[in-house]
């Protein structure tokens, strides 16, 4: 496995111990596997793999239990390396995205009109939540303004004029940042362009690391993003519990 994906996978255990610890709910990284007893929130998996090597565990029975006695509707997993075959445990794919990296020095000039800001304030939090999605007590949960503190996390806004136009949430680990949360309600390579442009200048690192797919892979691949590996979410009602 390249370090690169390594990175990319660390930097993303890295952004679900920010966003799950500022909700309270614990989050245990260990070598090849980062995981949670408690219900993780929407768009988060109660487990992310670390290892090419890990399989289905007394962990992921724990977690099952868990989501049982709890009554939870559902839960997933997060294969970082597209490796595992969850069907026989009663999980269907939910997604198959890739991870990707950009040397910001392969970045090309970018012309634009639009002005980019990190969002400082909680007025300008709320107007890129409603942005991110409309629906507002999910941004609420997941983005309260408590995270404008943490030195490792930033929101990035874009704006053509007075219009919020694009944005993205940015996390720092080691000595990578990771984009993700990205949404552009217009011409989304420009704006993407102009953005990791932006991070780049502002936040002072090179290496950008994500994952993306579909178009959104595609627009992020024409900018200069490579490619470095593949990963699956698997979706799993409790109802369809059975031994893990």
């Amino acid at each position: 496995m390249s370090n690169l994906l390594q990175k990319a996978i660390d930097n993303n255990v890295g952004l679900y111990r920010t966003i799950l610890g500022h909700l309270g709910i614990g989050w245990r990284v260990e070598a090849d596997l980062a995981h949670t007893d408690e219900k993780a929130p929407p768009y988060y998996s109660n487990a992310v793999t670390r290892s090419e090597q890990w399989r289905p565990d007394h962990r992921l029975l724990r977690i099952a239990e868990t989501a049982t006695r709890n009554g939870w509707a559902d839960w997933s997993i997060k294969d970082s390396h597209d490796v595992l075959d969850l069907a026989p445990l009663g999980f269907r794919r939910l997604l198959r995205a890739n991870w990707i990296h950009l040397n910001a020095a392969s970045l090309q000039p970018v012309s634009h009109d639009l002005r980019f800001e990190i969002v400082a304030e909680e007025e300008g939090l709320a107007r890129w939540r409603a942005a991110w999605d409309p629906d507002l007590q999910l941004g609420q949960l997941l983005f309260g303004p408590q995270l404008l503190n943490d030195p490792d996390l930033a929101f990035i806004a874009g704006y053509d004029g007075d219009r919020l136009v694009c944005g993205c949430l940015v996390n720092r680990t080691d000595d990578v940042l990771g984009i993700s949360n990205c949404f552009a309600l217009e011409e989304p390579r420009a704006c993407w362009a102009a953005m990791v442009r932006f991070i780049t200048d502002r936040l002072g690192q090179s290496s950008l690391v994500g994952y993306e797919r579909d178009a959104a892979l595609a627009d992020f691949q024409s900018i200069g993003f490579e490619p470095i590996g593949s990963l699956s979410v698997w979706h799993r009602p409790t109802s369809a519990l059975g031994s893990a």
